[in-house]
């Protein structure tokens, strides 16, 4: 067993580049540039390009998302005075449809990083952030729902 313990030796024993995983943690849990400056530099490269890749697209994604429903808001609050049945109707088509396209750009998020990146590591990190990503788009998508049906009056 490592000193780092049980969890990292489990990582350990998977069929990724071993040498590889063993100098990350290394330099993980012991906190040295030196450690991390023996793992090539390629790999290096490989890895940190990815999670900024994954980065970008994610900070995009939340953006665009976070604006779509913010003007769909909007448009549905100063529209509700005209036409209230439509509103409510469209804000939950626009609800669904962002919610689904959040959906498929998390999927291809986590496919593109399990298919170009095998380190274990980066994928569950990835993923996590992905998966909490996600659930933080789906309740703000909520909460503007809720906030238009709320703003339609009531016959």
């Amino acid at each position: 067993m490592t000193k780092s313990g049980p969890r990292i030796d489990a990582v350990l024993r998977l069929p990724a580049t071993r040498e590889l995983h063993e100098r990350l943690f290394m330099c993980c849990s012991t906190n040295t540039w030196k450690k991390f400056q023996e793992v090539d530099i390629e790999q290096k490269a490989i890895v940190v390009e990815v999670v900024v890749a994954v980065i970008v697209v994610v900070v995009v994604t939340e953006v665009v998302v976070i604006v779509v429903v913010v003007l769909a808001a909007v448009v549905a609050v100063i529209v509700v005075v005209v036409v209230m049945v439509v509103v409510v109707a469209v804000v939950v088509v626009v609800v669904v449809v962002v919610v689904l396209v959040v959906v498929v750009v998390a999927v291809v998020v986590i496919v593109v990083v399990v298919v170009v990146v095998e380190e274990v590591v980066v994928v569950v990190v990835v993923v996590v952030v992905v998966v909490v990503l996600v659930v933080v788009i789906v309740l703000v998508v909520v909460v503007a729902a809720a906030a238009v049906v709320l703003v339609v009056p009531n016959k």
